[in-house]
């Protein structure tokens, strides 16, 4: 309400000033109707957009000054979700002032449904008729059919569910000088986040089923900074402080079990519970201090500090009353304490210590300090359908490290450069298999200006990081049993051997082309992991291109590449064996994730009135799977080989008109014409049901309870008429 108001009052504003004489206004406002259609209502259209259907205000700008005074007013899709508004008031260096406010769809799905009620935020219920006839079926032989019947029965009856998230966001910044020495900044931003997200509810094993449903989305997100500045001569002192807070109105669901209307120690809950996103809040502060040395160098210090607290009430050990320790009151606490203290330093001497060669030496340090009690629980509900006696307590997860670093860049000559980096990393995991690790990197990088017209940059870094010691202890149960495949490091923490290779190339060919090409190369090889993560290999080039090929027309394009290859492996087990046991079968997957990109522009002026625009967009992505094993004989049968999951396929067409008329000096009209394409295959994504199960014969067993919100092939076509006015 607050933006369309805000909406309303620029309108009348650009009306206002375009109407009355006012010293030096300047400013345009572009408005229009249109009209538009889809082949069926798939969300991905207005994923993070909006077409409006008939009058819309697309964008405005206004801007007015007096003396020193200055403002300006602009925004862009005004009235809609996705519209963005800002102000800005200054008066010469002495101070400015901004101000924004901007909406953010993200439509997830309009064809979800669900046959669930939401009584109250986060709390989803089914009529207890249903519930006492699906519990009658599940506990009587030969009625799977008539529980099937029943299910489907109320879920053709589901109705729709809005399936998306609005972000509301407001800025505000005031900058200031104070004499010549003091600069102060204060900013503060608040996003209000409110919708439904698809959120997977389990009711555990023996009631074999999963819902899901739309969760509410209700939370804010502030986050406030204050900063000051003081120069006097040679020294600078900065000083800052600030806070975030994270608030979250829902912060648990409670959903009915289509199977059960009462509790059992043996076939599950009749309600589920699932805790979401707890409130927390953060305070930030930070201070650093800067000198001018001899050798035109510059020593700068920083040191800042951050204490994040968060304290989530609990939830009971499980929502099923059948079961022991379902009361809260069976908790040592009610509420977590938890708090984290997050230190870091900074530390660089920049300066040219011999002629043309410029160095930077820099300390970094980073150390969190978990200050979260630990907490000793009476054990765990697995599934809500049993609850296992034993001591458990919490970990306090912790985690620092430290990078030393040398950068040096030397003047070959006058149309080329040479850098050089090395760097020693070092880190610390508490409660890790990998207590530590360290790693050293090296690096050169050439740049290149041959000609004039010409700029190249090439830069090759590498990395070797090795743990000191593996903790095998951290793979193994309280029974001393391994529960984790001997020989896997997971990547985080892993030996790591990384090359990478990037360059650069701006190439003026003549007055009339210009050339540019990006392009990167990267390789992580997980050198001593048997199992997880073994190698990723990462390629991105792009290029574009502008071609002024008359004084009259202009068209310029672009070309980009990405792949990412991945091989991992892992180990099968079946039920009775372990990790530690020779029963087991490894597995490969190669995966091969490519995007494509192109775009390509082009404006003719036909006349010197009349000016046609042509925008075209393609995007194409596609992931490949492929699944390897060890085909063993075991037991006298051999295994199976591996089936590979189905590819996917992501693919878009984007195509653009304009013709654009210079109607009188202060008024353009213009025609749009745009045409979209969506073409998706992915198995996870499309035709999902609004029951799942699995299928035996001719016996089907449901065993879950989904939205339907699939993705759908679409085309849709728009059509605008438009008119900007100057004055």
């Amino acid at each position: 309400m607050r933006a369309r108001m805000i909406s309303l009052m620029v309108l009348a504003a650009s009306l206002l000033v375009a109407s009355q004489s006012v010293a030096q206004p300047t400013g345009n406002v572009t408005f229009g109707s249109q009209w538009w259609n889809q082949s069926v209502d798939e969300a991905k259209l207005q994923e993070f957009r909006v077409f409006p259907k008939g009058g819309f205000l697309e964008s405005y700008y206004l801007t007015q000054s007096k003396g020193n005074l200055s403002a300006a007013m602009w925004g862009n899709n005004a009235l809609e979700d996705d519209q963005r508004h800002n102000l800005a008031l200054s008066q010469g260096l002495k101070w400015r002032l901004d101000a924004e406010v901007s909406g953010t769809p993200h439509l997830f799905s309009s064809i979800a449904r669900t046959p669930f009620y939401q009584t109250s935020p986060g709390v989803f219920v089914l009529p207890d008729s249903i519930q006492r006839l699906m519990q009658q079926y599940a506990g009587s032989a030969g009625t799977t059919n008539n529980y099937t019947a029943t299910l489907r029965d109320l879920l053709n009856g589901a109705f729709g569910t809005p399936l998306g998230i609005q972000t509301n966001t407001q800025k505000l910044r005031l900058r200031a000088r104070q004499g010549k020495e003091w600069q102060f900044d204060v900013s503060a931003v608040r996003r209000d986040r409110q919708g439904t997200l698809a959120f997977g509810v389990p009711f555990g094993i023996g009631s074999a089923t999963m819902t899901e449903v739309a969760a509410p989305i209700d939370q804010r997100m502030v986050d406030a900074d204050a900063t000051g500045v003081y120069v006097h001569g040679k020294h600078r002192l900065m000083f800052s402080a600030g806070m975030s807070t994270f608030e979250n109105d829902v912060n648990a669901l409670r959903v009915d079990n289509s199977r059960r209307l009462t509790d059992s120690a043996t076939s599950g809950t009749a309600v589920a519970q699932v805790d979401l996103w707890p409130d927390n809040r953060v305070l930030r502060g930070r201070v650093a201090y800067s000198a001018q040395l001899p050798k035109m160098s510059t020593l700068t210090a920083t040191v800042g500090m951050s204490k994040a607290k968060q304290d989530d009430k609990f939830l009971p050990f499980t929502s099923n009353t059948a079961l022991a320790y379902s009361n809260i009151d069976s908790l040592p606490e009610k509420k977590v304490e938890a708090e984290v203290t997050t230190i870091v330093t900074d530390v660089r001497l920049t300066g040219r210590p011999a002629n043309k060669l410029f160095g930077t030496l820099r300390y970094h340090s980073e150390d969190n300090q978990n200050d979260t009690p630990t907490v000793d629980f009476k054990g765990f509900s697995p599934y809500d359908q049993s609850f296992s006696v034993g001591a458990i307590e919490n970990h306090q997860f912790a985690a620092s490290s430290t990078n030393l670093g040398l950068d040096l860049d030397y003047e070959l000559a006058d149309w080329a450069d040479l850098s050089l980096l090395a760097e020693h990393r070092t880190r610390k995991h508490e409660h890790r298999e990998v207590e530590e690790d360290a790693e050293n990197v090296f690096g050169a990088g050439l740049r290149l200006r041959p000609l004039d017209a010409v700029d190249v940059s090439v830069n090759w870094r590498m990395g070797q990081r090795r743990l000191d010691a593996f903790i095998e202890e951290d793979y193994l149960n309280a029974a001393g049993l391994q529960f984790e495949p001997i020989g896997l490091q997971r990547y985080d923490v892993g030996d790591r051997d990384q090359n990478l290779v990037y360059g650069s190339l701006d190439w003026t060919v003549n007055p009339k082309l210009d050339v540019s090409v990006s392009s990167s190369w990267s390789k992580d090889d997980y050198v001593d992991a048997k199992y997880g993560l073994q190698n990723a290999d990462n390629i991105l080039v792009f290029a574009e291109g502008t071609l002024h090929a008359t004084k009259t027309f202009d068209v310029s394009g672009g070309y980009g590449f990405g792949q990412v290859k991945t091989t991992m492996a892992s180990s099968e087990l079946s039920a009775t064996s372990r990790p530690d046991t020779a029963s087991t079968m490894d597995w490969w997957l190669d995966e091969q994730d490519r995007n494509i990109y192109v775009f390509t522009n082009a404006e003719w002026q036909v006349k010197p009135k009349l000016v046609v625009k042509a925008d075209y967009t393609f995007s194409r992505s596609l992931n490949e799977y492929d699944f390897s094993n060890v085909t063993t004989v075991r037991n006298g049968s051999r295994r199976a080989p591996a089936e590979d999951v189905p590819n996917t396929f992501y693919r878009s067409h984007d195509v653009t008109l304009e013709a654009r008329w210079k109607w009188t000096a202060s008024m353009d009209l213009a025609v749009q014409g745009q045409y979209l394409q969506f073409d998706v295959v992915d198995f996870a994504v499309e035709n999902v049901p609004l029951l799942g199960g699995s299928l035996s014969g001719s016996t089907f067993t449901p065993n879950a309870i989904y939205l339907g919100d699939s993705y759908r092939d679409y085309t849709a076509r728009r059509v605008a008429v438009l008119a900007t006015r100057r004055f």
